[in-house]
Formats: C-alpha cells, structure tokens, sequence
C-alpha cells in the first residue's frame, strides 16, 4: 500500500520523479508512441534498473557504509512504500539478528 500523498522532497533527497533514465535519452513521447511494445516494455524495465542504479549510488554516496538493506529501505521510502518500508526492514532485521540464546546455570 503506498502513500497517495505527495513525498515531501528534503533539500539533497533523490529525486525520483525528475531523473531522466539514459534509455530515453533523446525520445520523444511520439517516439514512445510509435515504438513496438516489446520494445518499449524492455526500455522500461532498462529504465528501471537505470534508476534504481542511480539511487543506489546517491545512497552510498552519501552513506560509504551503508548495508544492502538500508539501500532498498531508502528505495522504498523514495518510492512512497512507507508501509512496505517498516515490514521489510522488521523482517530483514529478524532475518539478520543473532540468533537468542539462554543465559543460565548449567
């Protein structure tokens, strides 16, 4: 479920709704128009990636130390999946916790 709010942008933030992925560079929405569906859905899925591989770098950039979780949590956020957000990171935090143990006598 996302958010149907507008993201406030934080001065510095990624900005998703204005980068320009390099597969569309130079297209026209009459090129998209005319473009062969096959085509055009393969671009959007380069497209995709190419910006998921931007925010990735913006991230790191910005946090040198940054674990692969934090970097799809900043993603989800970016992208308005706050509710996503907070059950991922839950789950990745239980997935990646050391295991309990019991401190007792013996």
């Amino acid at each position: 479920m996302t958010d149907p709010r507008p993201r406030v942008l934080e001065p510095g933030d990624f900005d998703l709704q204005n980068f320009k992925a390099p597969v569309f560079e130079g297209q026209t929405a009459e090129d998209c128009r005319a473009m062969p569906v096959p085509e055009k859905m393969q671009r959007i899925g380069v497209a995709w990636q190419q910006v998921r591989d931007a925010h990735r770098s913006w991230f790191v950039g910005r946090n040198p130390d940054a674990t692969p979780v934090e970097v799809w949590g900043d993603w989800l956020r970016v992208t308005g999946c706050s509710v996503i957000l907070a059950k991922a990171m839950r789950d990745a935090a239980d997935r990646d916790a050391d295991p309990p143990f019991v401190v007792g006598s013996a």
